[in-house]
């Protein structure tokens, strides 16, 4: 987690690595939200892991939904906060690099999904410090070829491509366990991941050049729009996923 850092530092300087540690810190309000989400989900997956497979896989579907709609917000709405929040230039600045790091964030919660099944049976949890290996040669090789080419950017590409590296290992990893086949619906799963980040990402593409009321307004009629497609095509799932969070009990069919 600190190999792009530590090499943007290095590389290009004290103002660019702060520029990015910004970037990451704002991207933390997303990563605490998915480290929640995980530690409230793992107890119930445990406790229903023999015996509501179907269920689990629809918590899982929607979970990646939610969470991918979370990183939305964050994504869009991060230039406006900063703007609220100060007038500094280095904090506009790292509104432009929060969306790669979101989805960075976004690719690993993914990967810690699929390691709930890994650790429930434990046959080869053992094995995914190779995972956290891989991701960090993965990390320094593409930090030390793009940072200097790309800077900012370079940090945030090496750590994207860091943690897909690690997730496609704890793919791999989840898919050697033979227990509770059909906990995962691996093609949802990694669509909506797809699906998700390309959304995450426009607002590195496109800058609204209006003033921030009007774009505070515009963007959240693009959120509320994309939540209500996702509440229309999600709504079975969606109740589900609520009874879950009120403790009750879920049918597994």
């Amino acid at each position: 987690d600190s190999v792009d850092k530590f090499f943007l530092n290095s590389e290009i300087g004290v103002e660019a690595s702060g520029i990015y540690y910004i970037a990451l810190t704002f991207a933390a309000i997303f990563s605490s939200v998915k480290e929640s989400i995980i530690s409230a989900l793992t107890p119930w997956v445990y406790s229903k892991i023999n015996s509501q497979v179907h269920a689990i896989s629809k918590a899982f579907n929607m979970v990646i939904v939610i969470i991918g709609f979370i990183g939305i917000c964050v994504s869009f709405l991060a230039n406006d906060i900063l703007t609220i929040l100060s007038s500094n230039s280095e904090l506009l600045a790292a509104s432009k690099y929060i969306p790669l790091v979101v989805i960075s964030f976004y690719i690993i919660f993914l990967g810690q999904l699929l390691n709930i099944k890994t650790y429930y049976f434990g046959n080869y949890s053992k094995l995914l410090f190779i995972a956290t290996f891989i991701g960090i040669i993965v990390e320094i090789i593409s930090c030390y070829f793009l940072i200097p080419e790309y800077k900012i950017l370079g940090a945030a590409l090496s750590r994207i491509l860091a943690f897909s590296a690690q997730t496609l290992l704890f793919l791999y990893f989840s898919r050697l366990e033979k227990e509770s086949i059909g906990l995962y619906n691996y093609n949802f799963l990694f669509l909506c991941l797809i699906l998700m980040s390309v959304i995450i990402v426009l607002p590195f593409f496109i800058e609204l050049k209006v003033n921030l009321f009007i774009s505070i307004i515009i963007k959240s009629s693009v959120l509320l729009l994309i939540f209500g497609i996702i509440l229309f095509a999600f709504k079975k799932d969606f109740q589900t996923f609520i009874k879950l969070f009120r403790g009750k009990n879920i049918d597994a069919t």
